[in-house]
């Protein structure tokens, strides 16, 4: 069966496990023709939306706000359990609070990482008002933002803050050591299809829990990095930094797709304090894992 999923526009780590499952056949492994169509925030909200990309992968905090304001979507899986994000200023900018009154680079105006952005200002005392953010896209095109002068900080993502630590910029603060427990990226799928197509979306999770283990395998590195490296991605040593970084060392991915209400608790919080929801339902309400346990047992 083909079925499109939606992703952020910039083909980098946070997708790996996309990626993993595509180039070791485990979607055609389970009878999928899967195509990765790789999109701005708001387009992927209106093709999720549509049907026209029944799932997507992204931070899901958008998606919450859109639940509660009864939008038939659901959070189906986990991707990355906590955030590998870094804030990075411009020369010269050695603190939060010298953002007061400066553009900052974003992939949105409120949510994917912007969420988190926003909760680093706001508990910094930097009010909404306070700064601006202009929507310059995926974290490849806020890093090329910050060096060209346009924006006086981004949050950046491996292998771009990588690269920001090596040019020697300011790391101004860093969201997983804020948030570690901050549910960074999962799956989310319109209802109206999963529930009209099941076995496609159980297959579609097979796949993705086979990928995540594939990446956590210490055996599989090399290949992983190999994946990572292909065409349009990364180059092979930015690749090997962002496996360092991401899975040796601080371990950001779901090994087996099980996310967990409690998962969702600081997203929420983020979401109710900054008013873009109130998130009255609850984390449980955002998920269903039905098709989630399918695919486990």
């Amino acid at each position: 069966m083909k079925i499109a999923v939606a992703l952020p526009q910039h083909v980098g780590p946070v997708h790996w496990s996309a990626l993993i499952a595509e180039s070791e056949n485990f979607y055609r492994d389970e009878g999928l023709d899967v195509e990765l169509r790789w999109m701005d925030q708001d387009d992927q909200t209106k093709s999720l939306l549509s049907g026209a990309t029944p799932v997507e992968r992204r931070g899901p905090d958008e998606d919450i706000a859109l639940i509660e304001a009864g939008h038939p979507i659901r959070i189906i899986a986990g991707l990355v359990r906590k955030p590998s994000a870094y804030l990075y200023g411009a020369r010269g900018v050695t603190s939060l609070e010298h953002l007061r009154g400066t553009t900052l680079g974003a992939v949105s105006l409120r949510f994917g990482s912007s969420l988190g952005l926003r909760m680093l200002l706001a508990d910094a005392g930097l009010n909404e008002g306070d700064y601006t953010l202009q929507m310059v896209g995926g974290t490849q095109k806020r890093f090329e933002a910050l060096l060209d002068g346009r924006v006086s900080a981004a949050l950046l993502t491996p292998p771009t803050s990588a690269r920001a630590a090596q040019l020697g910029l300011p790391l101004l603060a860093s969201l997983p050591q804020r948030y570690p427990h901050f549910v960074f990226s999962s799956m989310q799928a319109n209802l109206e299809f999963a529930r009209a197509q099941p076995a496609a979306i159980v297959a579609l999770l097979r796949a993705e829990i086979r990928a995540q283990r594939f990446l956590a395998d210490p055996a599989n590195r090399g290949a992983a990095i190999a994946t990572l490296a292909g065409p349009g991605t990364v180059t092979p040593e930015d690749a090997a930094l962002c496996y360092a970084e991401m899975v040796e060392q601080d371990d950001v991915f779901y090994h087996d797709a099980a996310i967990k209400p409690e998962d969702l608790a600081t997203l929420i919080d983020g979401l109710r304090r900054l008013g873009d929801s109130e998130c009255r339902q609850g984390a449980s309400r955002y998920l269903d894992l039905t098709w989630l346990q399918l695919a486990s047992a």
